[in-house]
């Protein structure tokens, strides 16, 4: 008869060996976090697209995670990840790989290997300790500021030969929706939102060339206007579509962007329940906050003719 041995004394070993990986990634994933949100408290639109680009580093790398036959290597391919990237990071900065390797023994055990590289971001900020994380106020000409940035970043990339007129011009129809699709990540990069990857093309009509959904955060085009002589101006309707995601995420997470309370509480009030006006009056439709908004961002500036808004957000 076969003789079944549990051996404790290994598994407890095992066991007290991948509570402690846990531990580590539990506080690097907290490092990550403080990391991304000290870089949008610090409210410079230079640097959107590096917090959106460590949030997606981030998910791959949990992405790699799940995919490991077992928790322990999960966990060790994440601690693994991050040594080496701190060890890179050090070497960047000249500081070495080689005396963290010959002096690891000697860390505290409940040291980040994230720490040297946060005192580091701290020091070229000046960043501080806080005891409790206060929303900054964005003013509003911070808020103007900001969106000039990004609206002159978002219409350089029409400038380019990928997204330029000319090449449009040449492009069929299902070229046209794969230079559509490389500007959405574009766009979502330099507003940084994240929303679906994936436009929805479909049939709209003939009044409408595109729309957002905050539902399920996915911009839908109508393809019907890729074919059109005037087709050019959906590249404007991305722009339009992409700022209404701007708006909500922003309506959602304020502490995150560079929008000030009042065009913060405008919007809030736009996208409420009943407020939303989407009849046949034009220049109704176009003066209320989010529209108005959008369309200027676009500069969509025909279709603000008829427009007599009581609130101009950052374009008075």
């Amino acid at each position: 008869m076969a003789r079944l041995e549990i051996h404790f004394k290994e598994a407890f070993s095992v066991a007290d060996e991948i509570d402690s990986l846990g531990k580590d990634i539990s506080r690097c994933s907290d490092q990550v976090s403080t990391v991304l949100k000290n870089l949008k408290r610090y409210r410079s639109a230079a640097f959107t697209p590096l917090y959106v680009r460590l949030q997606t580093v981030n998910d791959a790398l949990l992405e790699e995670a799940a995919k490991m036959d077992s928790l322990e290597d999960a966990l060790r391919h994440i601690i693994n990840t991050y040594s080496n990237s701190e060890n890179r990071i050090l070497e960047f900065l000249g500081a070495g790989s080689s005396e963290k390797t010959t002096n690891a023994e000697d860390n505290e055990a409940d040291e980040s290997i994230f720490k040297r590289f946060i005192d580091w971001i701290k020091s070229l900020f000046g960043w501080k300790e806080e005891t409790k994380e206060e929303p900054l106020s964005i003013t509003r000409e911070q808020e103007k500021e900001h969106d000039l940035y990004m609206q002159n970043e978002i219409f350089a990339l029409l400038e380019t030969p990928a997204y330029n007129k000319e090449t449009w011009s040449r492009a069929t129809v299902e070229q046209r929706k794969d230079i559509l699709q490389n500007y959405l990540a574009e766009l979502s990069t330099i507003y940084g939102v994240k929303i679906s990857s994936e436009i929805d093309f479909c049939h709209l009509g003939t009044s409408t060339r595109g729309q957002y959904s905050p539902n399920s955060k996915q911009v839908t085009i109508n393809e019907d206007y890729l074919s059109r002589t005037d087709s050019y101006q959906i590249m404007q309707t991305m722009i339009h579509e992409m700022r209404h995601a701007y708006q909500y995420a922003a309506v959602e997470d304020p502490g995150s962007y560079n929008v000030s309370a009042e065009t913060i509480e405008q919007w809030k009030n736009n996208f409420a329940p009943g407020n939303y006006y989407s009849g046949d009056d034009y220049s109704r439709y176009v003066s209320q906050p989010i529209e108005y908004d959008a369309k200027n961002f676009a500069k969509q500036y025909n279709d603000l003719a008829r427009a007599k808004p009581e609130y101009k957000g950052s374009w008075e």
